[in-house]
């Protein structure tokens, strides 16, 4: 998962936080991406892992897991509910009874993806299909899920069309246990007490570090995308630090050899 660890590395440059107890949901939704796809993102601005892509990668939104807050906690979302709406339209996503579902580890982040293939700016395949596999310790904490994977979906529903949608019209997404427990939700442009203003060359994100208290007011709109990677924002100043999960960053100094070879090796392991 070589594009994961350049952006890794990218984001070992910018501020970080010290860690601190954390108090907040077990997991929350940390970006969803609203461009249109017609449309790329809004001034000139690239995601860290895709580039510069017409749609920027089309309908995906990402989870990120924060257990208790703690390393080495765990989640389990088997057979969980993710509930999406948006301007009179919904649909669900079913989780599998899949064994990657029963210990979901804190520091994890999690894409849900409607395209099977999702490519670099390149043309380097970035995703092909599922792939759980991650490893903390080489800086890899990114699980990625096609929607039609049904070895991880047991099921899906939409009114939209295709698998599930994402868009820039208030859309929302509720996760929900097997046990009907709401672990988040309804959350996302102008819901549940985040703000507004989504544009459809934009992304919804989480903006704050993971390891202080959860505040739903931190969710914001920007052209600063980071499709599987730690969220930035203020034009790259600052990134979410995933350091006390026990993710390895990169360290600077290993970040220029990372890109020198990033068009030739950009390419997610399968």
């Amino acid at each position: 998962m070589i594009a994961k660890s350049i952006a890794l590395a990218t984001a070992a440059l910018l501020t970080t936080s010290a860690f601190a107890a954390y108090s907040g949901p077990s997991v929350i939704l940390n970006e969803y991406n609203a461009v249109g796809s017609t449309k790329f993102l809004k001034n000139d601005k690239s995601d860290t892992t895709l580039g510069t892509v017409l749609g920027n990668g089309g309908n995906w939104f990402e989870l990120t897991v924060l257990g208790d807050g703690t390393s080495g906690s765990t989640v389990d979302l088997t057979g969980a509910t993710l509930a999406w709406e948006e301007d009179g339209t919904s649909g669900s996503l079913t989780l599998s009874n899949n064994a990657f579902w029963s210990s979901l580890t804190a520091g994890t982040i999690i894409t849900f993806a409607e395209e099977m293939t999702i490519a670099h700016e390149s043309g380097s395949i970035i995703v092909n299909g599922s792939d759980t596999t991650t490893n903390f310790a080489s800086g890899d904490n990114w699980a990625h899920i096609y929607a039609g994977d049904t070895n991880l979906i047991a099921s899906s529903s939409t009114d939209d069309g295709g698998i599930f949608s994402v868009g820039n019209s208030n859309w929302n997404l509720t996760l929900t246990t097997s046990d009907n427990t709401t672990l988040f939700g309804p959350i996302g442009e102008d819901t549940g007490g985040a703000s507004g203003g989504v544009n459809s060359q934009e992304v919804f994100k989480y903006e704050n570090s993971l390891q202080i208290p959860y505040d739903i007011a931190n969710y914001n709109d920007g052209s600063s995308s980071s499709f599987g990677a730690a969220n930035t924002w203020g034009s790259g100043a600052f990134s979410q630090d995933f350091s006390a999960f026990g993710v390895t960053i990169p360290e600077p100094a290993s970040l220029a050899l990372l890109s020198l070879g990033t068009l030739a090796i950009l390419s997610r392991r399968k």
